[in-house]
């Protein structure tokens, strides 16, 4: 799947400041023509850009003509400085043609401008299509004469966007530096991109997810970021950044957790900042965080037992980049916008990948696993485990106490599996599949052959504590186990699958309620 880009509903509400105007996604009035919300917000950050890089208030003003006048824009534009008397124009940078003196007088007294911003009033011919932006600092007075502003005909988000670039530009005339507020917005606009382009891309639910937290942590200068339903038992959604080892990965995974929980109780103690937590050394110690995490930050989305946390993290104590704040809470409204639509599509690709009475993965998902997992271990010369269950006398107990009680076992079964993993902290990385009939199967990617074993061992005691219905010859379901490791056991997919089913009937000859290891 792919996510749009969010419409002004998912953003914050209308900024209290210019400095705050990137916070709002693109906007497009219904009589517009069609914009791209991407290639939009790519040539607004094209003009934040020289903003922030162009050195000279002459060569910046050429540069912003050259980016945003166009074809259609205006022939001239021009940055200039009303003379001491207010008698006449002193043009202090010019973009296009040179504006001549007859233009010059019919500009507007920039003190009389009604707004900060906007389209020329009765221009001449030549400047059809530009904006006025009135300028003032220093003991001085200015004006610039704009292009139209790229923003696909929203007048009012062109409005901030020339108030913002018109404040750096007069700072960068009258103090040869460019305004920190560009700079902000620069890289909230650059995040903002990144999503978007993330979110545009193909991909399953949960990839897609991935993708935008990836993208996220680096806008933010974090090293990791991810997505936590709310409440006390607070579930990962996704993960996206630096990879850690898996012992350590799954400490590093508590510990997010602890700070997921504690998002929603600090917002209602009132410890935020603009809707933004943030976890220094101190606060992360109180939710018992003491390793692994050195700085977070997050973030609520939605609220109640539907809402969801948003985190970012870094391994070092120094505080996050000034940007980081902004660029997370604007990521809030993001998220709740492409979340819901990410839940239901991933609702039906589960659906369609999952077996319908256990819960578990089904035959084809597990096949395409299988396939990913071995190339995975190939290529990393890891190891992959395969352990196939196959539950003992299961055609007995569907005879002795009906078709109900062996659906029953199956999915209690099923769910001492799951269990037995997540306890083993295998949860993120392993599969767990009904092959067919009573038949469950379990891959375990670089868990070696001692871990695998230990899994399994977990596994045969779960299962072995499901009670059967009196009446019977037996009180308890037991399984046997077939277990085989690339690369010791096999040298491809199928031959692994060999090695197991062979293990498996070694178990059942055996004896049965048992494991047995391939070879």
């Amino acid at each position: 799947m792919s996510v749009a880009a969010p419409d002004s509903s998912a953003a914050d509400s209308a900024v209290a400041d210019r400095s705050d105007w990137p916070a709002q996604p693109v906007e497009v009035k219904a009589s517009a023509p069609p914009v791209d919300p991407l290639a939009a917000l790519a040539k607004e950050n094209e003009l934040l850009r020289a903003v922030v890089g162009i050195g000279g208030h002459q060569r910046l003003v050429k540069a912003l003509h050259d980016i945003a006048a166009g074809e259609d824009g205006p022939g001239c534009t021009a940055l200039l400085e009303r003379s001491p008397g207010g008698a006449s124009w002193l043009e202090r940078g010019c973009g296009g043609r040179e504006m001549s003196s007859a233009v010059l007088r019919t500009l507007p007294d920039p003190m009389k401008l009604s707004k900060r911003a906007e389209p020329l009033p009765s221009p001449p011919p030549s400047l059809a299509g530009a904006w006025a932006v009135p300028l003032s600092g220093g003991g001085r007075t200015g004006l610039w004469i704009a292009p139209t502003p790229p923003t696909g005909g929203d007048e009012g988000r062109g409005r901030r966007l020339w108030e913002l670039v018109g404040d750096a530009l007069w700072n960068r005339f009258i103090t040869a530096e460019a305004l920190s507020a560009a700079r902000g917005a620069l890289a909230l606009r650059d995040a903002q991109v990144a999503l978007y382009a993330a979110a545009a891309q193909e991909g399953e639910p949960q990839a897609v997810l991935t993708r935008l937290l990836g993208a996220l942590a680096v806008a933010c200068g974090a090293e990791r970021a991810a997505l936590y339903t709310a409440g006390q038992n607070g579930r990962r959604i996704a993960a996206a950044g630096a990879e850690l080892p898996r012992p350590v990965a799954a400490v590093a995974a508590e510990h997010e957790a602890r700070l997921a929980v504690a998002v929603p109780e600090r917002l209602a103690a009132g410890e935020d900042e603009n809707g933004i937590v943030s976890f220094d050394q101190a606060a992360l110690a109180r939710v018992g965080v003491r390793s692994l995490i050195g700085r977070a930050a997050a973030v609520s989305i939605g609220g109640g037992a539907t809402g969801a946390s948003l985190l970012i993290f870094k391994s070092d104590a120094a505080p996050l980049p000034p940007h980081a704040d902004r660029t997370l809470a604007w990521a809030g409204g993001f998220f709740a916008d492409v979340l819901p639509r990410c839940t239901k599509a991933a609702a039906a690709s589960r659906l369609a990948r999952r077996d319908g009475l256990t819960g578990l993965a089904n035959r084809r998902t597990f096949d395409e696993r299988l396939t990913t997992l071995f190339a995975g271990a190939v290529a990393t010369q890891g190891d992959l485990a395969l352990l196939m269950c196959d539950l003992d006398h299961f055609k007995s107990v569907n005879d002795t106490h009906g078709h109900a009680v062996g659906d029953r076992v199956l999915k209690e079964a099923a769910a001492a599996i799951q269990e037995a993993l997540v306890d083993s902290r295998s949860g993120d990385v392993a599969l767990a599949a009904r092959y067919g009939g009573e038949e469950l199967v379990v891959l375990l990617p670089d868990f070696g052959a001692a871990g695998a074993a230990r899994i399994a061992e977990r596994i045969r005691e779960a299962i072995a504590r499901i009670e059967l219905p009196a009446g019977g010859p037996r009180t308890h379901v037991t399984t046997s186990l077939g277990l085989a490791l690339y690369p010791y056991d096999a040298q491809d997919a199928e031959s692994l699958l060999q090695a197991a089913d062979k293990a498996l009937y070694a178990a059942k000859s055996g004896g049965r309620n048992r494991i047995v290891r391939a070879g």
